[in-house]
């Protein structure tokens, strides 16, 4: 029996994706080491060789600097198509607030909470919050970006939800706050988020599943989409399922079982 050494980025709608992954790699009878990191370690993981399958790559915004130079990988497909916001509670007017920019203005700016919670350094919506803060010279009204973990963002917004604060998230679709709360994407004319990236499988070249022509072909068909991972994000975070569970729950009420989804993806 083969291994299989799969990376996953290590926040839960990636382990989300890789559940899926997972599943299927033990479906065709192989074993599935799964490992995972931060961005640009995990990045660098599959370019060492460490790892030979990676979920996933958010291409051509997010990601594609950490494969620069990197060829030697091939894409398998787009599973869905993931995009950052800088969002607001659904209690702040429009009228109020429309775009990021409208934050630099004094009047707007004063009535927020001045932490914008972020995640880890390494993800885009980290880099472009960065740009934007600076970009709009925010810090001189007091903001400040933090890096942080996905607790520490998601807690920040509950708390400032809880006592009706008015505060930006940064954040992205898919994930499973969007499930509990609705959240109002600032408009972003200048493109500071980068718009709508594809989350994209990437392969090894030098990967023993590549011999594996029928596998392969499975694969390339997969197309999860944003609301799917969600739903998986969903039972990982709230109601507790590792990953591997989590998306085999979807798979069992989506297909009925793992085999009907094979004969899906191979149709």
């Amino acid at each position: 029996m083969n291994t299989i050494n799969l990376g996953q980025i290590d926040l839960s709608f990636h382990w989300a994706s890789a559940g899926v992954y997972v599943n299927l790699l033990k479906y065709f009878g192989y074993k599935v080491n799964v490992s995972s990191a931060p961005h640009e370690a995990m990045f660098n993981k599959f370019k060492s060789g460490e790892v030979e399958i990676l979920l996933s790559a958010w291409l051509p915004g997010s990601h594609s600097k950490y494969l620069e130079g990197f060829d030697d990988y091939d894409k398998l497909s787009v599973i869905y198509r993931p995009y950052c916001i800088w969002g607001v509670p659904e209690y702040v007017p429009t009228s109020f607030i429309r775009k990021i920019e409208d934050l630099s203005q004094a009047e707007i700016g004063n009535k927020f909470n001045k932490l914008i919670q972020g995640i880890n350094p390494g993800a885009g919506i980290s880099r472009f919050s960065l740009e934007i803060v600076a970009h709009f010279q925010l810090d001189q009204l007091g903001f400040h970006f933090a890096n942080g973990s996905l607790d520490d963002c998601i807690q920040a917004f509950k708390n400032a939800v809880e006592k009706q604060e008015y505060v930006v998230i940064p954040l992205w679709h898919p994930q499973y706050i969007h499930h509990d709360y609705r959240i109002r994407a600032l408009e972003d004319p200048e493109n500071f988020l980068r718009g709508e990236d594809e989350a994209t499988t990437i392969l090894r070249k030098d990967s023993v599943l590549n011999e594996n022509k029928e596998l392969i072909s499975v694969l390339q068909k997969i197309d999860l989409g944003n609301d799917v991972i969600s739903e998986i994000d969903f039972y990982i975070n709230i109601e507790g399922l590792d990953a591997e569970k989590a998306s085999l729950k979807w798979i069992e009420e989506k297909f009925g079982g793992i085999e009907s989804y094979v004969s899906h993806l191979k149709s």
